[in-house]
């Protein structure tokens, strides 16, 4: 499927293709207090909480929101962001679920 293109005066306009879209919200993940400096264990333990609720989301509506065999591939997260600029610089996180 793809968005198609179609003159409308000057001005080239989109034709969006119809799709389902489904949006589940999860519960929040505690951060604790704010902190300018966390350590890397703290980054870690709340990246860690958001995976598993990311999970337990995933989990709780793949079978009703995809295709059985997209389902069945189950929930594959991996962090391939660069670590913020600073005199630390950590390895960031990784989780392949």
């Amino acid at each position: 499927e793809c968005t198609l293109p179609y003159p409308h005066g000057t001005e080239p306009r989109l034709v969006p293709v119809p799709t389902s879209v489904h949006v589940r919200w999860g519960n929040p993940v505690l951060t604790g207090p704010r902190n300018e400096n966390p350590t890397l264990e703290q980054v870690e333990a709340v990246f860690e909480a958001y995976l598993a609720e990311l999970r337990r989301v995933f989990d709780a509506h793949k079978d009703a929101c995809l295709p059985p065999e997209v389902a069945a591939r189950g929930l594959a997260v991996r962090f391939t962001g660069k670590p913020a600029a600073g005199p630390r610089q950590p390895e960031a996180p990784q989780a392949n679920l």
